[in-house]
């Protein structure tokens, strides 16, 4: 996660013309209990860990974490598509923590979900809001972040990250490493095939099986890597590779 921290994040930040950035690993489904997000921050980790004392009492109230919470799915959202600065502003989300930090606006993007783990990318500002330009070039990059990430955590590699709890802190932080092996050879197999670009019935007739079984088969290949289509599959098993 070295290259997220001190590359992937700071590219970002000029490219969109943000002054934060931030990936995320949050539990959203522990929104009223014991909140926990795990955040690589660039440029100042230790400004975002003061700021985030008390950010697990209020995340629910934050508009762009209760708004993924009810839509996980890959996609982009404005801070200010949301809410208007004032309502901004009157939020407990911003009052505690966030304005801290001086975010004024900020533009996220959920890049997937995985067992009960949401991860996404926030970049924020503290000056003039987010056009729509900057959200589509988000949209656009989101793949190859999700790609980026991936092969990151899947490196095994322990990283410095903001862990934010009921006692936010800095931490080394040691990602749990997704298992390839746990894939049937025969799912691995349509996986392979499918990254090259043969259709489902291109596969069946390969494999010398039925096009609703390659169908199943990658469907459970998804759910056990935590992807949602055959790309992002590919690119999951080739990160777990020796």
């Amino acid at each position: 996660m070295t290259e997220v921290q001190e590359q992937l994040l700071p590219a970002l930040v000029r490219l969109i013309g943000a002054q934060l950035a931030i990936y995320h690993e949050a539990r959203l489904t522990a929104l009223n209990g014991e909140y926990t997000q795990v955040d690589v921050v660039w440029p100042d980790p230790r400004a975002v860990s003061t700021a985030m004392v008390d950010f697990g009492a209020v995340a629910a109230d934050s508009p762009v974490i209760a708004h993924v919470a009810k839509r996980p799915d890959s996609h982009t959202v404005v801070l200010r598509q949301l809410v208007s600065r004032r309502e901004w502003h009157a939020s407990p989300a911003y009052d505690t923590c966030l304005r801290h930090l001086g975010i004024e606006d900020q533009v996220a993007q959920v890049l997937y979900s995985k067992d009960d783990a949401t991860h996404g990318l926030t970049l924020s500002r503290s000056s003039a809001d987010f056009g729509p330009r900057e959200s589509q070039l988000v949209r656009l990059l989101a793949p190859h972040v999700s790609s980026a990430i991936r092969r990151a955590r899947g490196s095994g590699v322990g990283y410095e990250a903001v862990v934010i709890t009921p006692q936010p802190r800095i931490q080394w932080v040691h990602p749990a490493i997704p298992s390839a092996g746990s894939l049937t050879r025969r799912e691995r197999e349509v996986i392979v095939l499918a990254a090259r670009g043969l259709t489902n019935r291109e596969v069946a007739g390969m494999l010398n099986i039925a096009p609703r079984t390659v169908d199943k088969h990658l469907e459970n290949a998804y759910r056990r890597l935590g992807v949602s289509n055959r790309v992002e599959a590919a690119l999951e098993t080739e990160a777990l590779r020796p």
